[in-house]
């Protein structure tokens, strides 16, 4: 049984943020990349990357005039990089590597008409030795489905 599109993004984007090593050129490694609500064995090891799914908005105007519906899908990605005295600048990293990450493939293997990093921030602790540092990104992804059937990209 297929996915409904919206999944199948979320899914393309963990897989996205998995990729990060240092291996594949980026300034850190991602140990731990997921979709929120995933079951974990284990806590996440840092760097991890959570991605949340904010729902999905739909162009209702157009909806009527074709056989399509046109989606706009929200997520934020949140991720975490351990204390330290360097927390600041490997938070800044972090968000450079999501950013780089997301855009390797917009259209999410075909699925999405493009991909939007749309804002982020960097969350510092008070204490860096002992709290790790947060990077927020959101991300909107415009696709269009069938409006009879949501697992087919068109």
């Amino acid at each position: 049984m297929a996915e409904p599109v919206e999944y199948r993004i979320a899914v393309h984007i963990v897989a996205a943020l998995a990729a990060i090593s240092t291996g594949g050129g980026y300034t850190m490694t991602v140990h731990r990349a997921y979709l929120a609500g995933e079951p974990l064995a284990e806590q996440p090891t840092y760097p991890a990357a959570v991605l949340v799914p904010l729902g999905v908005d739909v162009d209702t105007e157009t909806r009527d005039l074709q056989d399509a519906v046109v989606c706009l899908a929200k997520f934020m990605v949140v991720a975490a990089v351990p204390a330290g005295t360097d927390v600041v600048k490997r938070v800044h990293r972090l968000v450079s590597d999501v950013h780089r990450a997301i855009m390797v493939d917009p259209t999410r293997g075909g699925d999405a008409v493009t991909t939007w990093v749309r804002r982020w921030e960097e969350e510092y602790p008070v204490d860096s030795l002992s709290e790790p540092g947060l990077a927020v990104v959101e991300i909107e992804v415009p696709f269009r489905t069938a409006s009879a059937d949501l697992t087919v990209a068109v």
